[in-house]
């Protein structure tokens, strides 16, 4: 299976990285806020929540930072695509991989989104739990192998 122990080493120290990454988690239902909170706690993540958009830029640009965000888009005062461009235009969070989770899929918005570097738009209804998750180590594994 490896060529050799370092292939090994390699493969366990990412594993670990995805285990001990942080997951920020913005939205303001929450119950989503448990439900994804448990899920991730219990893969071995660990998880901040922010009720609202403007609680989640302060999270994003605090230290240490998460290293993925899920971002709700409909929240009050800032919504997520308010958050989602701030977070991009600001040089200390720019590279923190977002996706996005929400109910609201009107295309300008999902377009909007993607054009302004979110790694997933996902539909909530529509996303399985366990979905989310692959995507999440997809996106982690990713940015750690970069």
């Amino acid at each position: 299976m490896f060529e050799n122990d370092s292939d090994m080493l390699i493969l366990l120290a990412r594993s670990n990285e995805l285990i001990m990454s942080k997951v920020l988690i913005v939205d303001d239902d929450a119950s989503m806020q448990s439900l994804y909170q448990r899920i991730f706690q219990l893969e071995g993540f660990t998880v901040d929540v922010a009720k609202s958009g403007t609680e989640g830029l302060e999270k994003a640009a605090a230290t240490p930072q998460p290293d993925i965000i899920l971002l709700d888009m409909m929240m009050p005062v800032v919504n997520g695509i308010e958050v989602l461009e701030k977070i991009k235009a600001d040089s200390a969070t720019s590279k923190i991989p977002v996706i996005v989770m929400s109910n609201y899929s009107e295309l300008n918005i999902t377009a909007r989104a993607t054009q302004l570097g979110a790694s997933y738009y996902l539909i909530k209804s529509n996303t399985e739990p366990a979905s989310v998750m692959e995507m999440v180590r997809g996106v982690l594994a990713k940015t750690s192998a970069q």
